[in-house]
């Protein structure tokens, strides 16, 4: 017997990788057996498959079912893709790329990986179109992609996260201090003309935030440098996204346009004090 951290990981894809999905599980059983009492660390594959609680039934439908289980718990999250990028979600984007995002955004480690292999007749190119514009568009993002065709190469790039995992700290970081709000709490900081803001969702239950906007009494506000919307925030999740400061301000007002369960939309605006660095 050992004493051994627990590492939970979300397994995303779109339904064409269905092998890939059945392979992972077994491969990461391998490292336990292989690795875990040396490296003291226990990773668990959680999947839609066989993780989902109530029978796989929720009112609000099986994304949210999904976002309020699995993905509240995720440790970290590996995300594949083939031939798609998956059938449309909420607001148009598809489930497999929500998932990957609520991870990310909550700064917990992601990896995104593509199949290279051709594609079968009942798919089109526009379709693996899609999945390489926006695999290119993850790259300037930040997230850590890689690629395979064969199985051997998948348990090769899996092994190496494994491996890089077991070794982090996967514990909350320190953010710079923070303005808290019934919702939200908000941390904006400054580097000459660039910086970023903070939300976490110091909430009882997931939002789906629609928009973030920002105020100043004089001068020209902070603007965000991508027109993507944060989406879904988990409890205790975290969404980061840069700002562009066309000039320096002491504080700035910050409106989120949020929803809770789909319920009508709410706005909160938190006054913060950018952080300088």
């Amino acid at each position: 017997m050992y004493n051994a951290k627990v590492i939970e990981l979300l397994i995303a894809s779109p339904g064409d990788l269905e092998a890939e999905r059945r392979f992972i599980p077994n491969a990461i059983s391998k490292w336990n057996a292989d690795k875990g009492e040396r490296q003291q660390c226990i990773f668990i594959p959680r999947m839609w498959e066989f993780d989902l609680p109530h029978g796989g039934y929720d009112p609000l439908g099986p994304q949210h079912l999904i976002d309020s289980t699995i993905l509240a718990r995720a440790d970290a999250c590996i995300a594949l893709f083939w031939t798609t990028l998956g059938a449309p979600g909420a607001n148009g984007v598809p489930n497999s790329v929500h998932e990957l995002d609520v991870v990310r955004n909550s700064g917990r480690p992601t990896y995104l990986w593509t199949k290279d292999s051709s594609i079968p007749v009942a798919r089109t190119s526009a379709d693996r179109d899609s999945v390489n514009s926006f695999i290119s568009s993850a790259r300037k993002d930040g997230y850590l992609t890689g690629s395979f065709k064969w199985r051997q190469k998948l348990h090769l790039l899996l092994d190496h996260v494994l491996d890089d995992l077991a070794t982090k700290d996967l514990a909350s970081p320190q953010l710079p201090p923070s303005r808290v709000g019934d919702r939200f709490e908000v941390v904006v900081t400054r580097s000459g003309q660039f910086g970023y803001v903070s939300l976490k969702n110091i909430g009882d239950s997931s939002v789906d935030v629609s928009g973030v906007s920002f105020g100043v009494s004089r001068g020209a506000s902070p603007e965000l440098t991508s027109d993507t919307s944060p989406g879904s925030i988990a409890v205790n999740g975290v969404w980061r996204e840069t700002l562009f400061f066309p000039n320096a301000v002491d504080q700035t007002d910050v409106s989120i346009r949020f929803s809770v369960d789909g319920s009508a939309p709410q706005v909160e605006v938190v006054a913060v004090r950018p952080v300088v660095s």
